[in-house]
């Protein structure tokens, strides 16, 4: 979205709109736009922008907290680690629209019911936070997005309290939202699945569920605005949809080589190799080798994220079976296996196993890991009955 960056004609917008003393209320509009999902990864949870209006001096803009660079240096790595930097944006409100219609993506946009006070305080809060030395903010996937910064900016410019009615559902995790807005990709979900632990699995209340577009649009279809606990007003006046896509109805996914298809495949490799082995009676030390490396580089990832700025990755059970000691202990346990002896390594991540598969009952683990974790711990307990013969 190259266009995002053409800001030098919208910040010519913003000093006027700072220097504007006369304010008309029905010439100004204030409104909350959400935005569907697209194709790529980053994409796929939708998008919040603001969309202020004022006819009257001819300005309608999109103020947007969502821009990024994927070029930045080490984008990817500091997204995880929660030190990756999301900039404040503004763009002309029908370039912001076309962007999405191209992309096949739907826009609905709810109007604010706020008074002419109300709409001068965001006015001066977009204008302040616009100013380069503020665009810039470290952007927390689930607790301060360009979704949380547009809800935030405008409940912190209302004289009153933003209240939703209706049940507030208690037992929804953050994980449960995030597979909501996934949908069917299961490679995604596979993914986000291995990263986040056990904190996104504690339920939440309503105003955190709101880090997602489609929930903050939907909290405020039944939201009010009290003040001095007495007067009530709507917080959304009219709700359109601006951009429309035909036939956006999902469709299941066919790929055969799903996570769970894959980590199976790689479970009953496992255990054939086993048996063969077994019957044998002869266990590989390059097997041993290889499957310690690998769950043990996997592990140091894991690892690596106990240090994230992001609270719902520091503790993962699943770091139990991938194990960054495994890249450790791997030639050792090779070297044992290779004379037909028992390194005691195994018994103890036999152990960590079994301890993950309980601790199952408080995290939900990604796809297909149950699988992959029960094959693991069937090779071990064979391992540690009968003799082994030294290999060739």
């Amino acid at each position: 979205m190259k266009w995002f960056r053409r800001v030098f004609t919208c910040s010519l917008l913003m000093l006027t709109l700072s220097c504007v003393n006369v304010w008309s209320e029905d010439s100004i509009r204030v409104s909350l736009v959400t935005c569907g999902p697209g194709n790529e990864v980053w994409s796929h949870f939708g998008h919040s922008a603001l969309h202020y209006q004022d006819v009257s001096r001819n300005i309608d803009i999109a103020v947007n907290y969502g821009l990024f660079s994927l070029n930045s240096d080490h984008f990817i790595w500091r997204f995880i680690m929660g030190t990756a930097d999301y900039e404040m944006g503004i763009a002309d409100f029908n370039r912001f629209l076309d962007s999405y219609a191209a992309e096949g993506r739907w826009v609905k946009e709810q109007e604010l019911n706020l008074t002419n006070d109300e709409k001068q305080a965001i006015a001066q809060a977009i204008d302040l936070n616009f100013r380069p030395e503020n665009r810039a903010y470290r952007y927390n996937y689930f607790y301060d997005n360009c979704t949380t910064r547009a809800r935030n900016i405008i409940e912190s410019n209302i004289k009153g309290d933003v209240r939703c009615s209706g049940e507030d559902v208690q037992d929804v995790t953050l994980r449960d939202m995030v597979h909501q807005a996934i949908g069917t990709d299961r490679w995604t979900r596979f993914g986000i699945d291995l990263l986040i632990g056990v904190m996104a699995d504690q339920p939440t209340d309503r105003r955190t569920r709101q880090f997602l577009p489609d929930s903050l649009a939907s909290s405020y279809d039944h939201a009010v605005i009290i003040e001095n606990d007495t007067t009530t007003r709507q917080l959304v006046t009219s709700e359109q949809q601006l951009v429309t896509i035909e036939n956006q109805s999902e469709k299941p996914t066919k790929n055969l080589f799903t996570p769970l298809f894959v980590m199976s495949l790689l479970a009953v490799l496992i255990l054939l190799i086993t048996f063969f082995e077994r019957y044998k009676n002869k266990f590989s030390y390059l097997t041993d080798f290889l499957i310690l490396t690998i769950t043990g580089l996997a592990g140091l990832i894991l690892f690596l994220l106990i240090f994230s700025k992001h609270c719902c990755v520091s503790l993962n059970f699943q770091i139990l079976m991938l194990c960054p000691l495994n890249v450790f202990f791997a030639y050792f346990v090779a070297k044992r296996t290779k004379k037909h002896q028992n390194h005691p390594w195994l018994k103890i991540w036999c152990a960590m196993i079994l301890l993950m598969l309980i601790l199952g009952f408080w995290q939900q683990y990604a796809e297909g890991i149950y699988v992959l974790a029960s094959s693991l711990l069937v090779r071990y307990l064979l391992r540690f009955f009968g003799r082994t013969k030294e290999n060739a």
